[in-house]
């Protein structure tokens, strides 16, 4: 029996996971820098302090609340219009960068992938994207039709750290013991 090694420094039997899901950037795709670099262009564009430090502190979470924290945190007034006039700057740069630019795929992701369906394994995605982007992402690695599911942050009532993404994949994946599920990202969220 093959075990898959644990950031919390136990082993769990290979066989007993029927599910593992990855997140999108930083895990299976690089980090580049274009988040963080959309992120600060849409916040500059409407005068909305941030720094570098701040945003990277909420890697992996839901993008539109990234923004929403940014707006609210500098005028507690701003009502959803503010939100949305940012987060549509947002959308749109780091749409036309990924169209444009593509994306590179971690290496050895496409055969870690391979492997875990060799064995039988039902892989998935989430992520802190919205459902355009995260398509964007998949399609653009070449990744179309290889995930069990595809949950990103607007699939979702509320992102991460709620664990609602990963129950969502598994009910795509049509698996319901959280116990044979593996939930792999880089980020604390």
């Amino acid at each position: 029996m093959s075990m898959v090694p644990c950031t919390c420094r136990m082993k769990i039997p290979m066989d007993a996971i029927k599910l593992v899901i990855f997140d999108v950037a930083g895990t299976i795709v690089e980090d580049r820098g274009e988040v963080l670099g959309a992120f600060s262009t849409a916040l500059e564009k409407h005068g909305v302090a941030h720094s570098a430090v701040e945003l990277k502190e909420w890697k992996g979470a839901s993008k539109k609340e990234v923004i929403r924290h940014f707006v609210r945190g500098q005028d507690a007034t701003a009502d959803e219009s503010a939100v949305a006039a940012v987060y549509a700057d947002f959308r749109s740069g780091l749409e036309r960068h990924y169209r444009d630019n593509g994306v590179v795929p971690i290496a050895g992701a496409a055969e870690t992938f391979g492997w875990l369906k060799e064995r039988g394994v039902l892989i998935a995605t989430t992520s802190g994207f919205y459902r355009e982007v995260a398509d964007l992402i998949v399609e653009s690695a070449g990744w179309r039709g290889m995930f069990a599911a595809n949950i990103s942050s607007s699939d979702v009532s509320v992102g991460r750290p709620a664990p609602y993404m990963i129950f969502r994949a598994m009910e795509g994946a049509g698996v319901t013991n959280v116990g044979e599920v593996v939930n792999v990202g880089d980020t604390p969220l």
